[in-house]
Parts: C-alpha cells; sequence; structure tokens
C-alpha cells in the first residue's frame, strides 16, 4: 500500500490540534500523517498528592515524562509503568499535543478507525556527537526519549529522529558518539516496552551525520529503522534523484544492505547547492521531481509511507497522490495498448 500524508497539522486545519489533524487528513483523502514533536517545554516539581499512586501514562490533566525517585543518594529516572509515590519528582510536558496521555490514546484510536497512520518526529535540532557537553546531548536524548512516549501511546509505527552534525572533535569520534547515544535511547526503547520502532532519518548538509550509506549502516548496527528523506538524499549528492531509474538505484542501494518490506519517507521540492541543501520548498519548484518518483511507484508498487515536509504540507501531499494516481492510470492504459498489438 502506498500512504501519503503531511508532516504535521495540515496549514487548513481550523482547530489546530491534533485530533482536528486526524479527521482532517482524512477528509483530504490521505492516510498518513507525521505527527511534529519538535517543541519540547518542561517543567519539573514534586509529584502531587491526587497522582501518587498512578503511573504516568494513568495521570489526568497532565502529561507526565520522567517520574525521579531518589534511591541511595542517587537521582534515578523509573520505569514508565512504576507507580508513583511520595517525594517523587516529576517532568511534566507543556504541550498542545493533547490534554493527558488518555487524550493521546484516543487520538490514535481515531487514527486507527480512520485508516490513518501515524508517526512521530523527535525534536528536529539534536546534538548526539558532542561528549565535553553533557547537558546539551542529554537534552537531545531526552527529546527523543520523550517523542518515544508519545509514539507510544499513539499507537505510531515509527519515531522518526536525526542524527545531528558530526560535531568539533571530527567526523570519526562524533560518529561514534552518536552511535554510543542512539544505542542508550534504543536500549531505553526497549527496557520500557516501547511499541514504535526508532528511525534515523537521511540529512541533507556535509555538517550532518546521515548520508544514505551512513543511514543504512548504523541501521544495521543498532536494528534501527532507515528513514529516506529524499530532498536530503538528493540535495546531498548533487541532485542525484532526476528520473524513475534514479529511483529505482536508490531503493535497490537500500535493499542490498538491510532488506525492507515497507518504508518511511518524506518527500518535498529543495533548493541545493554544493551538497548542501538550501531550503524545502513547494513541490514545483526546484530540480526533484515527483514525477518520476510516481513513474517508479506505479511500475514497482511497494509498501511505502510518503510524509510531505514540502512548506505546503497537504496541498502538496494531496498533488503527490493524484499525480501517483496519474502514473497508474497512464501505466495501465500503456500496457493495454500493448495488449492489443500483440493480438
Amino acid at each position: 500500500m502506498i500512504r501519503f500524508g503531511p508532516a504535521g497539522i495540515p496549514l487548513s486545519s481550523k482547530g489546530r490540534t491534533l485530533r482536528d489533524a486526524v479527521e482532517d487528513v482524512n477528509k483530504f483523502g490521505l492516510n498518513a500523517l507525521e505527527v511534529q514533536f519538535v517543541r519540547t517545554h518542561i517543567i519539573e516539581r514534586y509529584a502531587h498528592e491526587e497522582e501518587i499512586g498512578y503511573s504516568m501514562f494513568e495521570v489526568p490533566g497532565t502529561m507526565i515524562v520522567d517520574v525521579i525517585r531518589e534511591e541511595d543518594g542517587e537521582k534515578k529516572i523509573l520505569s514508565v509503568r512504576k507507580k508513583i509515590e511520595k517525594g517523587d519528582m516529576v517532568r511534566v510536558l507543556a504541550s498542545k499535543l493533547a490534554r493527558d496521555y488518555m487524550e493521546l490514546r484516543e487520538i490514535g484510536e481515531i487514527a486507527k478507525e480512520l485508516d490513518v497512520e501515524l508517526s512521530v518526529h523527535a525534536p528536529y535540532y539534536i546534538v548526539l556527537s558532542e561528549s565535553k557537553d553533557r547537558e546539551l546531548v542529554r537534552r537531545s536524548i531526552d527529546g527523543i526519549r520523550w517523542a518515544g512516549l508519545v509514539g507510544h501511546v499513539l499507537d505510531a509505527r515509527v519515531v522518526v529522529t536525526h542524527g545531528g552534525l558530526y560535531g568539533k572533535r571530527g567526523k570519526e569520534k562524533g560518529v561514534q558518539n552518536i552511535i554510543k547515544n542512539l544505542r542508550e535511547i534504543k536500549s531505553w526503547f526497549r527496557r520500557n516496552r516501547l511499541s514504535p520502532m526508532l528511525g534515523i532519518e537521511t540529512s541533507g548538509k556535509q555538517e550532518l551525520f546521515g548520508t544514505l550509506d551512513e543511514v543504512l549502516d548504523l541501521s544495521k548496527k543498532l536494528n534501527l529503522f532507515p528513514v529516506l528523506n529524499f530532498a536530503h538524499i538528493h540535495a546531498r549528492e548533487g541532485g542525484s534523484l532526476r528520473t524513475a531509474e534514479d529511483f529505482e538505484k536508490l531503493f535497490e542501494r537500500v535493499n542490498s544492505v538491510r532488506k525492507m518490506d515497507w518504508y518511511h519517507t518524506h518527500f518535498s521540492g529543495v533548493e541545493h547547492e554544493g551538497g548542501n541543501e538550501i531550503r524545502l520548498t513547494p513541490l514545483k519548484k526546484g530540480d526533484l521531481k515527483f514525477e518520476s518518483l510516481a513513474s517508479y511507484l506505479a511500475s514497482h508498487n511497494p509498501q511505502i509511507t510518503i510524509i510531505c515536509s514540502s512548506p505546503l504540507l497537504e496541498h502538496d501531499a494531496i498533488y503527490m497522490k493524484v499525480m501517483y494516481e496519474r502514473a497508474v492510470a497512464h501505466l495501465i492504459a500503456k500496457r493495454k495498448k500493448h495488449e492489443k498489438k500483440s493480438k
């Protein structure tokens, strides 16, 4: 199945809530939505009396992302299913996503009923490469962990993150630190039995971790899910995706390293120079053309979700769906014409 949807709340959603976004995506004839968990404002406080005895997922009216307890003179973050006790510290997410996890779970159920596949994108500004600035790295790790909590309650299929800058200590050392920190996050997902896959996305600038080969190699080492951002790949490789054959070669590269039965991808227009993305653009601008990908999709019919990250969001997501349907219709007409000739 080929799914299309926007990266975030559609521009035309009047209520600007996640619930509105899910319902509007369905009304537009789309069937995917990537929830943007890109801004995290956290308040740390002592647990309130009425929160004691509940796990963080059960507390009404708020979204607790960490429960911290002092044990043997050391502060420890508890398992997400531990009951809150008197004297515990909690970190609370100030977010417009939902009032609490119960509402978030309802939104996930609505999405399932409407056949809207959900994914979550962790904060964009991620630093996992530095070993000196541990506070900055810790905030990045926390942002990805908390995106995992949101994805788990929504029953999202994948939580997407970037690797961030290679860092000041050089590319080799930076990659080592990125691997170490992603391994820690992956282990935390597993220990807390979070359901989404952890995905690592290709990047569009030379200073950032995330060439296609790096992402594929890391996905194999840590069993992460490779997320293909076509605009980033196109920009970083100097405009490599121009024809349907180029896209076919790209998918062959992916499957030569890791056999995939489903892809999670991003698409938009892009301005680029010297192997670097300058900015993402609407689909009709730039030299990355969706028609080429649509032609590949029509002839190969992969299991794929395509998230539109162009500034026009749902408008361009709908445009992609139309272009794909036209490519399918064109292919069917071409085959019928060939069949008539061969009779």
